[in-house]
């Protein structure tokens, strides 16, 4: 069978190879199950001319047909998550150049590796019957949707990217458990409570100004005017307006609890049984715990069908030696007995460079 995937694969990663633009064009897809553009194009913030032409030409490429839009097994290009042990150096090469974006090493009790893939419709068969024929032990998920709580964003100064507002999404927790009949759980379940009415740190709002001139956030704390004057080409009036704006934005008093120490640990939690809207809920509203993506799927078997509906995979990152604290707190909180998998990520490879390096985390 190696000689046929050879044969079938070769040279198929020149055609899946997408930028920011067009991926995220094909998440709002799989996601809304329709090619109104309008719609599209409020989702991604695009112009719908811009959506109009990124989308021909998507379609061009063979990467989606449009009267197939709402059947998932017939859009073009398909997100696939496969879980096994030992993957790493067994699986077909002419695979992992075609289809692989990354694999990630983890660690559960046995050395396990996650594949990120990009599959053809017209493949995904002969993928599935590979993994399931070829490996005993190997779970296949389907990511229906992507997920990065971009509507609880703010800006962070020392990591220079992007993390979650909790305020915002412990205010969303409340919502979906008032609404979803959930109420009396805060009077009976203490550590939800405490997770529902903690209040984190507000957002920190700086300017573009000193959002640009801060580049190192420890030393423009603990070094004088004249330091940062000298080092960093601007006036001490500007120091002082912009350490003005840090005490107006609550960060030079609470410096310990808004960055909390270095996060280290990566992991994925895959949950298979529960009540997934309120786990989805409760997951993203751990104010410790920073989700770095999220994902709905569907474990799939070697014929394509669903095992197993609505898993919920999260890939998460932990402060240094939290896992304990983590485990202690998340099976306090679960109500409904589940079924989740952790596994801790030790490494990325890029299957592309030659002997799968190690990615800088």
């Amino acid at each position: 069978m190696c000689g046929k995937l050879n044969e079938s694969f070769e040279g198929r990663n020149e055609n899946l190879k997408l930028d920011t633009t067009d991926l995220k064009l094909l998440e709002t897809i799989y996601g809304l199950q329709n090619l109104k553009t309008s719609d599209i194009a409020e989702k991604t913030g695009l112009s719908e001319i811009t959506v109009k032409r990124r989308l021909r030409n998507l379609r061009k490429r063979g990467l989606f047909a449009k009267k197939y839009a709402v059947n998932y097994w017939k859009v073009k290009l398909i997100p696939l998550m496969v879980v096994g042990r030992n993957l790493w150096g067994k699986v077909d090469q002419a695979i992992l150049d075609s289809f692989c974006r990354s694999v990630r090493t983890v660690m559960t009790s046995v050395s396990y590796h996650i594949l990120d893939l990009i599959v053809p419709a017209d493949d995904l068969g002969n993928i599935l019957e590979y993994f399931s024929g070829s490996f005993k032990d190997v779970d296949m998920y389907f990511l229906k949707s992507f997920h990065k709580s971009v509507s609880f964003r703010f800006y962070d100064v020392v990591k220079n990217s992007w993390r979650i507002d909790y305020l915002a999404l412990s205010l969303y927790i409340r919502e979906i458990i008032v609404k979803e009949g959930y109420i009396d759980i805060l009077k009976q379940t203490s550590p939800i409570k405490t997770i529902i009415e903690k209040v984190p740190s507000r957002p920190i709002k700086l300017s573009d100004k000193c959002i640009r001139r801060i580049r190192n956030f420890e030393t423009f704390l603990n070094r004088k005017n004249s330091f940062l004057d000298s080092n960093m080409g601007i006036s001490k009036y500007t120091v002082y307006k912009i350490k003005s704006e840090l005490k107006r934005a609550n960060v030079l008093k609470t410096y310990i609890d808004v960055y909390p120490p270095k996060l280290v640990e990566k992991l994925y939690l895959i949950i298979e049984k529960g009540d997934m809207r309120f786990l989805e809920a409760l997951l993203l509203g751990l104010s410790e715990l920073p989700v770095l993506s999220f994902y709905k799927a569907n474990k799939l078997d070697a014929s394509g069908r669903f095992v197993k509906e609505n898993v919920i995979i999260a890939r998460l990152e932990l402060p240094e030696g939290g896992l304990v604290g983590f485990l202690e707190s998340f099976t306090k909180m679960l109500i409904d007995k589940v079924d989740f998998k952790l596994c801790l990520e030790t490494k990325v490879f890029t299957p592309h460079e030659k002997g799968g390096e190690e990615i800088a985390r």
